[in-house]
């Protein structure tokens, strides 16, 4: 028994297993070729997101209680998953999504706007249209990160060679496609961006205002000199669901299961 195991094993060990091949020569240089035409999409496809995404914010309907509409957009700045849900794939069995968190909750700093905000909205505005902006470079630097495998995947396509257009809208596509999964490539995709943007708004609004009403009621027995003292302040943590269907949030009902959330 124990030769016949021995005999089988030098027989495994005889199989010699063809290494996994590469791109070849020719592959290589389309891809280094198309590495600049990806990073100018890349730059492109994020400028044009992050103007819906301000276009969104600064068309966004405001809470009617003119003492929370600084703190709206101090939400809006920090948690920007309302700007971001297009970028999630809809075919994802588990949902894994980029940090969507505005720039300044790393350094606790929204922390400290939520206990001294800004006297005025607009300086709010400003501040989520800054984290905006930071995002916009964080998300070109993590895509920059697969530029390389992008390339080389197009290079391999069967699309080669036929005309300049085709080739063009297909390399173009590609590359949206893998930055925006859940929006198509046509004429209209930066109008659908935008509107889903304001959709989520929406719903962020209504879980913003039930918040709010809710503090009101439990601060309303104290002048704002008592709740700094206190340490009574107002603090918006979403409560809101992203619905991988239709890639859009929602308010979520009173005794829904918390790990269902996004935060």
């Amino acid at each position: 028994m124990t030769g016949k195991t021995g005999g089988n094993a030098a027989k495994v060990r005889s199989v010699k297993v063809a290494p996994k091949q590469g791109p070849d020569n020719d592959q290589r240089r389309i891809a280094d070729k198309l590495l600049e035409h990806i990073d100018l999409q890349i730059q492109t496809y994020l400028n044009g997101w992050q103007t819906q995404a301000l276009g969104a914010l600064m068309a966004a309907q405001q809470p009617p209680e003119d003492s929370s509409r600084v703190f709206w957009y101090i939400a809006l700045g920090g948690n920007l998953l309302w700007a971001g849900t297009c970028l999630i794939n809809p075919a994802a069995a588990g949902i894994t999504i980029m940090s969507f968190s505005g720039a300044a909750i790393g350094s606790g700093s929204i922390e400290q706007l939520w206990k001294n905000p800004p006297e005025e909205p607009a300086d709010a505005k400003a501040l989520a249209t800054g984290w905006i902006s930071q995002k916009r470079d964080a998300l070109e630097a993590t895509f920059k990160k697969v530029r390389r495998e992008w390339a080389t995947d197009l290079a391999g396509f069967d699309g080669f060679g036929g005309t300049a257009e085709q080739t063009l809208d297909m390399v173009n596509t590609y590359i949206w496609t893998h930055m925006f999964p859940r929006i198509a490539h046509d004429d209209r995709k930066y109008s659908t961006i935008h509107t889903l943007c304001v959709k989520n708004i929406e719903a962020m609004l209504a879980d913003f205002r039930t918040q709010w009403q809710k503090y009101l009621q439990h601060a309303s027995w104290f002048g704002m000199g008592e709740r700094k003292r206190r340490n009574i302040y107002f603090r918006y943590v979403p409560m809101v669901q992203f619905d991988l269907a239709t890639g859009t949030l929602k308010q979520v009902p009173a005794g829904s299961r918390q790990d269902l959330l996004f935060y």
